[in-house]
Order: C-alpha cells, then sequence, then structure tokens
C-alpha cells in the first residue's frame, strides 16, 4: 500500500474515531443535561463502535490486515452499526443520518470507486431494513426513502465522477505522451528526428557506467541518393528513405537508437558493445542491407553508404556536439576514400570496409 494511501486511510479512521466520541457527547447531553430518554441499546452500541473506532486506529497503524479486509470490515461493521442505531434510536439518529453516504465516500478515497459502490448499495440496503422496522421512521416514509436514495446515489455519483475525470486524466496523458514523441520522430520514416535522437545520445552520456561496456555513435550518408530524386522523383527518394529506416531497424537490435537527422543522413546510437569491433559487425550488416535496396523502375541506380563511427567512453568526445562531430568527420572520410565503406575513431584492422 502507496503511503499516501494510507494516510488516508488513517485520517478515515481517525475521523470516524472523532464521530463516534461527538455522538457519544451528543448522547450524554441529551439524557443527563436534556433530561431525554436513550435506550440503554443505543448506549451499549454507541461504546461498542467507539472501541472498534480505537481498535481500528491500532490496527490501520500497523497495518495488520490487508487493504481489501480491512475495507470489507469497515463497510461492514460502519454501516451495520449505523443501521442498527437507525432502528432503535429514532429520530435520535436524524443527525447522524449523513453517517452511511461519509461511509461510501471514506472507503471511495481509500479504495477506488467499486468500494465506494458497494458501501453504498449495503448501506442503502441496511437503512432500508431498518427504516421499515422502525416505528417512528416506518410513519415517515418519504422522508425515509429519501435518505436511503441519498445514501445510495449520492456516493454512485460520486463514483461515476471520479471514473469520468480519471479517465480524463489518463487521455490527456496519452495525448501528452503522443505528441512529445510525435515533436521527436520523422514523420517520414517514424525513426527519431535529430533533436530525439540527441535527446538519446544525452541520456546516454548521463547514464554512462563504469561496468566495462561501451557504445557505438553511427553517422551515415546515403551515396548516390541525388540520383534517385532526379530520375526516379522525389516520391521515389521518399520510399528509399522508408526502405533505408527499415534496413536499419532489421539489421540493428531493438536497443539501439535510430535517428534521421536530416535529408538523407541517419544516425545510429548502439547501446552495451563488449568491443568495438561490434559496431564493425553492424556497420557491415547496415552497408550490405542498403546495397540490396532497389528503385522500382529503375534498376540502373543504386545507392550505398558512407559510415562514420565515434565509439564512447572516448576522452575527445565526451558531448553530445563532439560525438556528432566526430562521427560526421568519419563518415566523410568514408565517402572521400571510395565511399561504401566506413570509418572509426578507434585503431582497428578492420576499419575500412570495402565495396562488397
Amino acid at each position: 500500500m502507496t503511503r499516501p494511501a494510507l494516510d488516508i486511510e488513517v485520517g478515515q479512521v481517525l475521523f470516524r474515531l472523532m464521530i463516534a466520541s461527538g455522538f457519544g457527547l451528543y448522547l450524554g447531553v441529551m439524557h443527563f443535561a436534556l433530561h431525554v430518554y436513550v435506550r440503554p441499546a443505543l448506549f451499549i452500541l454507541f461504546f461498542g463502535f467507539l472501541c472498534f473506532s480505537l481498535a481500528w486506529v491500532w490496527l490501520v497503524k500497523r497495518s495488520l490486515l490487508r487493504l481489501k479486509l480491512r475495507l470489507a470490515i469497515s463497510i461492514l461493521v460502519d454501516q451495520s452499526v449505523l443501521a442498527a442505531a437507525t432502528l432503535t434510536g429514532g429520530d435520535m439518529i436524524a443527525p447522524v443520518l449523513w453517517g452511511p453516504i461519509s461511509v461510501a465516500v471514506g472507503c471511495g478515497l481509500i479504495g477506488g470507486t467499486f468500494y465506494a459502490k458497494a458501501a453504498a448499495l449495503l448501506g442503502s440496503l441496511l437503512m432500508a431494513f431498518a427504516f421499515m422496522l422502525s416505528p417512528f421512521w416506518s410513519s415517515v416514509p418519504l422522508v425515509s426513502l429519501g435518505v436511503v436514495l441519498a445514501t445510495l446515489i449520492i456516493p454512485w455519483q460520486v463514483a461515476l465522477v471520479s471514473e469520468q475525470i480519471t479517465q480524463g486524466r489518463k487521455e490527456l496523458r496519452q495525448r501528452a505522451i503522443a505528441l512529445e514523441a510525435a515533436t521527436r520522430t520523422d514523420p517520414l520514416t517514424g525513426v527519431l528526428n535529430r533533436a530525439g535522437f540527441d535527446v538519446s545520445l544525452a541520456r546516454m552520456l548521463e547514464n554512462t557506467s563504469s561496468d566495462g561496456k561501451i557504445s557505438a555513435v553511427m553517422l551515415l550518408d546515403l551515396d548516390g541518393f541525388k540520383a534517385v530524386n532526379d530520375i526516379a522523383g522525389h516520391n521515389a527518394g521518399d520510399e528509399v528513405l522508408k526502405q533505408v529506416a527499415h534496413s536499419l531497424r532489421q539489421s540493428l537490435r531493438t536497443s539501439d537508437d535510430i535517428g534521421r537527422i536530416g535529408g538523407d543522413e541517419f544516425a545510429v546510437l548502439a547501446h552495451n558493445l563488449v568491443a568495438p569491433e561490434d559496431a564493425e559487425w553492424l556497420a557491415y550488416k547496415i552497408l550490405h542491407a542498403i546495397e540490396t535496396l532497389h528503385i522500382a523502375g529503375h534498376a540502373e541506380i543504386r545507392i550505398s553508404g558512407s559510415i562514420g563511427i565515434c565509439i564512447h567512453p572516448d576522452p575527445e568526445s565526451t558531448s553530445v556536439e563532439e560525438l556528432m562531430a566526430n562521427a560526421d568527420r568519419l563518415m566523410y572520410q568514408a565517402k572521400r576514400s571510395g565511399k561504401n565503406q566506413y570509418r572509426t575513431s578507434f585503431g582497428s584492422a578492420l576499419s575500412i570496409r570495402e565495396a562488397c
């Protein structure tokens, strides 16, 4: 049980104790000061309920029973005692006829709308029986009916409004999440945009651990993409970008982040690599996947890619800007060296991948 929920429950049981004490004072004034006859059964019922209230404060503060069981017992005892008091007390109970409604609302605050509705239903049924069996309350049937209906309808209406508010908050939260995702997503390809990718990079830098795992930032620029737009048209170019994004998803792991950072440039953030050479293997898969792409109706157009790989941690790349700048520099080295290959920030024997 969360701390706020427990605090609410403690507040409710203290409220019950306060009301029980206040009602006892009310009975004492009526009997001893105003000399109004109070049935002994009502005093017995009051003392029993007061003892229960005291014991329940102790039990709740120590969480001796599960919440669901505590709520069930509270509903049964509170509504039964109020109905019994109504039956034995007659018009003397009029000042606390709101009690069953308070029980239902209080249970709803603690356990949710289900318990509010259950308490309201049980309270209205018990009060109806008490009114029918009480000589006084059966003589005022319309007042009795009004109390029964209020006991049932008011908590149910409160529960309904609470459910609508909760649903509204849930929808607003979902819309906020969707809006935030939209501001960080490339609308054409569905991968991250530049802003979204920068956020992923910044998060990676903040969460860098000392467990020996490394990450790789890869910048990919398509070779020959201009010919696609010039010869096949911009619609074909858009389709190629979608295919490249799909190929990246297929070539990489679900934990890796993919972004389109502008035009025909893509970026990859590969997490939790064991060795720098793992990034080379991923780059190899990416370049091979791009080579297999075809432009419908234009078999003569071929595209490839040039990739720059920057490994983190790296003392020379400690910020988002430095990581992107170094990956960009390495990517242009690969492009100037003949394209369809990659360059890395570490000295590997595999650091140049020739064309397939």
